[in-house]
């Protein structure tokens, strides 16, 4: 992560939880990348606590009806691909290049 990519009062935002970091019993990581990216910000808590991301697979599995639920919620063909992304809204998760696979693809007759 650059924070020179994000403006001032995010990178001042940043550097007070970085300096209240020891104030929670415990602080959460969901990757060791992530703990380590911190570390090198400033934090220091008490506790570190590591959540790997994932789900429960007997919650959570493949639903072969759900596409055409969807498509007819919204009213669309269920013969088109839908193409979408779970992700906050950050410089880090590159929606700009999402956008540009998906503008390819259309370009190419998909």
């Amino acid at each position: 992560m650059d924070l020179k990519q994000y403006g001032r009062s995010t990178r001042i935002v940043l550097a007070l939880l970085a300096k209240m970091s020891g104030a929670p019993a415990v602080v959460a990581a969901n990757s060791y990348t992530g703990q380590q990216h911190h570390i090198k910000c400033g934090y220091n808590p008490k506790k570190w606590a590591y959540l790997p991301n994932g789900f429960d697979t007997d919650e959570w599995h493949p639903d072969p009806y759900a596409k055409n639920r969807l498509c007819a919620e919204l009213d669309i063909d269920p013969a088109k691909h839908l193409v979408g992304m779970v992700a906050r809204k950050d410089l880090a998760k590159d929606h700009v290049t999402l956008l540009e696979a998906i503008r390819l693809v259309r370009n190419n007759g998909h």
